[in-house]
């Protein structure tokens, strides 16, 4: 009788999807002993009584307060099932948030597979494309700047939102080559998941942004001619976005009417400033993404910058601006490097210096999204050099990927 074995395909999914969790489980397991943060759980969750069960009271408080410059509705909801089902034991709420960070790195591979495979040649077998996708997942998922918005409950707004921008990604891929019924339906999926994502945290609004960019590369929906014009039918491709551009219209008023306190405190902080605060975020998480060495936990706002007594901030922004053109440069042979890059930038200038609402420059939990353009790129650069070992290096050297025959 023949023993039956498992398609190759399947193996490399089977078992990136096995060692992705083992490596974020082995990771991030310690955090359910971490207990409540020193820092905002304890005055969101400990000395909070609102968030704790499912009456009209704490749901109306839900949908309505914006606790801490935050609107997430659907983060606290949540957190009201995990006290439900744990009380005020931390370690319920810490295995949320390893959960939900957990299922969006097997989105994400998820993801990376799909985009890579969209355009890759058939010199890439699925063993090399396997291991660049999980390489960007596991850059994404175990990154030292995940920590945060992992071990940290107050941050579950980030790892809420990342799950439903993950799947809004995924049903705008499967609406992109749909038809009809089928067509309609992921249209409703991709409004949904959109919605839930702007429920659970705002910066889900620059979302739009993605499908923009996944529209010109590679789904090749957009397209420009040689003067730089939008190709016949771009307009129904924009049109489509309306919906999306109306609710992050909404969420962006909401967010700004939650933040007012924390943004009116720091008026003093003027437009050159907000520049320099900006450009410096963008470097920051830009090298800290790619260089994860010597990463302060904040970067605090001692003064306000200015651009003669803060070089080494001038010298970050234009650095930052240079990389922006160099990638620029690149658009009709490697169009997947400046879209990643505007698609990074998209999500850190609303949490950058440019809007101050805070007391830090920097916070790692602000990259929780905007990392993930990045690691895709990182992924597609590591496809992009089995493709040019060939095929036949390339199965050599992922023979382990390979099952047994």
């Amino acid at each position: 009788m023949p023993v039956p074995t498992l398609h190759p395909r399947l193996f490399t999914h089977l078992l990136a999807a096995v060692a992705l969790a083992t490596l974020v489980l082995w990771v991030f397991l310690p955090t359910l002993e971490h207990g409540w943060a020193p820092l905002d759980d304890e005055l969101n969750f400990v000395s909070n009584p609102h968030f704790r069960g499912f009456s009209l009271d704490h749901l109306k408080w839900m949908a309505t307060h914006p606790r801490g410059g935050h609107y997430i509705p659907l983060s606290w909801v949540t957190l009201a099932a995990d006290f439900e089902l744990s009380g005020m034991d931390p370690r319920g709420y810490h295995r949320t948030n390893l959960l939900l960070h957990l299922a969006n790195a097997l989105l994400f591979y998820a993801l990376a597979w799909r985009l890579l495979a969209w355009r890759a040649e058939a010199a890439v077998p699925d063993a090399a494309r396997g291991l660049a996708a999980f390489a960007a997942a596991a850059l994404f998922a175990v990154h030292p700047l995940r920590v945060e918005s992992v071990a940290w409950i107050t941050e579950r707004r980030d790892v809420l939102c990342g799950f439903f921008v993950l799947l809004s990604l995924h049903s705008y891929l499967r609406a992109a080559g749909a038809a009809g019924r089928r067509r309609s339906l992921a249209w409703a999926g991709v409004l949904l998941a959109f919605t839930a994502a702007l429920l659970s945290k705002g910066i889900a609004l620059v979302l739009p942004v993605a499908f923009l960019a996944l529209d010109l590369h590679p789904l090749g929906r957009l397209r420009l001619d040689p003067r730089g014009r939008l190709s016949t039918g771009a307009r129904s491709v924009l049109l489509e976005k309306l919906p999306f551009l109306v609710l992050s219209a909404v969420i962006a008023c909401v967010t700004f009417w939650a933040a007012a306190p924390a943004m009116a405190d720091r008026t003093q902080a003027g437009l050159e400033h907000r520049l320099l605060a900006a450009g410096l975020s963008l470097s920051f998480y830009l090298e800290k993404t790619f260089l994860p060495v010597a990463i302060p936990f904040q970067v605090p706002v001692l003064r306000p910058l200015t651009f003669t007594g803060d070089p080494d901030a001038v010298l970050r922004g234009l650095g930052f601006l240079a990389v922006l053109a160099a990638a620029l440069v690149l658009w009709r042979r490697r169009p997947a490097v400046p879209l990643a890059l505007a698609v990074f930038t998209a999500f850190v200038l609303p949490v950058s210096g440019l809007f101050q609402a805070g007391p830090q420059l920097v916070a790692h939990r602000y990259t929780y999204l905007s990392a993930l353009p990045l690691a895709l790129l990182a992924g597609a650069g590591l496809q992009a050099l089995a493709r040019r070992a060939g095929r036949r290096y390339g199965r050599r050297g992922l023979a382990i990927l390979a099952p047994p025959t």
